[in-house]
């Protein structure tokens, strides 16, 4: 039997605004991928707008919330892309009231199921990549303060020079109940009088003030990493004055200080992803409960047999 033309015209209308609502959704679903990586890298490298208000909390708190700032900032910039997604559910193909109601549940389940992967994935990359860095037993280089930084490579090393004490900076991370504090000082050669500052070192807790007159040369051990002051200190230099190397290299005196900040971001991370995926739980919990309802109703208008 053949198919009238007016069903033909709903088939085709149904078809084009199922490819409509999939590319809606598929283009949301990017516009979060790109925006979380973005911001991501912002948080890694310092830069940007994650900077700038990492800087005006410390301005007015004397400290920054990293894991806050993510957070909000993500938030923010989602926004559009679950408005995107709850506009597509509103014009889900159906006369019933009550089947919106539980297209639009599914929906805001999906996206936080989208939203715990995706910071689970987040995080399980922030820790794999401290697998990426380098460690103690790579073959030696020598660096000494005076030498350009054009040339070098990360990895172990030995850096000679004057270490500047009075110029110290202190770091300190907070992850769940433990808190570990580094610091970093300039090396210089010797004579340098220019606020241009090339190497930095990490000092041991048992390093103590010394002042410049009659300070030795010292030699230092470990692992070379380009431009990896933790990024509020970069700016602390900048802001007293200094100019850092493009680029410049920290020594590292333990593996463990260099891959600190990753465990701390990948932890923040997870612990995100943690409380998205009670969500989701709840949500979906919610979702069960909207269909089971919608169900009955369904079932109670059904014409009873005598």
């Amino acid at each position: 039997m053949a198919t009238a033309p007016g069903q033909i015209r709903k088939n085709r209308l149904s078809l084009s605004n199922k490819r409509t609502r999939w590319l809606g959704l598929g283009a949301a679903g990017l516009w979060i991928l790109i925006a979380t990586g973005y911001f991501f890298s912002e948080v890694i490298y310092y830069r940007g707008i994650y900077e700038k208000v990492s800087e005006w909390q410390f301005d007015l708190f004397g400290h920054y919330f990293p894991i806050l700032n993510f957070a909000l900032l993500i938030t923010i910039v989602i926004a559009p892309a679950v408005l995107l997604i709850a506009v597509i559910a509103r014009f889900v193909e159906t006369k019933s009231l009550r089947r919106k109601v539980l297209v639009t549940s599914n929906q805001f389940r999906n996206i936080l199921l989208g939203l715990t992967i995706l910071f689970s994935f987040a995080a399980i990359v922030t820790l794999a990549w401290t697998l990426t860095l380098p460690r103690m037993n790579a073959p030696f280089q020598h660096v000494y303060a005076d030498q350009p930084t054009e040339s070098l490579r990360t990895g172990a090393a030995t850096l000679s020079g004057y270490i500047i004490y009075e110029r110290t900076s202190a770091y300190t991370q907070r992850l769940l109940l433990k808190r570990r504090g580094v610091r970093f000082a300039p090396v210089v050669p010797p004579g340098q009088t220019t606020p241009n500052i090339r190497y930095f070192v990490e000092l041991a807790p048992s390093d103590v003030f010394i002042k410049e007159e009659g300070q030795p040369i010292s030699t230092r051990g470990g692992i070379l990493m380009r431009n990896a002051l933790p990024g509020s200190l970069e700016s602390l230099y900048r802001y007293a004055g200094y100019e850092l190397g493009n680029p410049y290299f920290v020594l590292y005196t333990s593996e463990r200080t260099m891959r600190w900040p990753y465990y701390v971001s990948a932890i923040q991370l997870a612990v995100i992803a943690f409380f998205l995926a009670i969500a989701t739980a709840i949500q979906h919990r919610r979702t069960i409960w909207v269909s089971s309802n919608l169900h009955e109703l369904k079932r109670r208008k059904q014409p009873s047999r005598s």
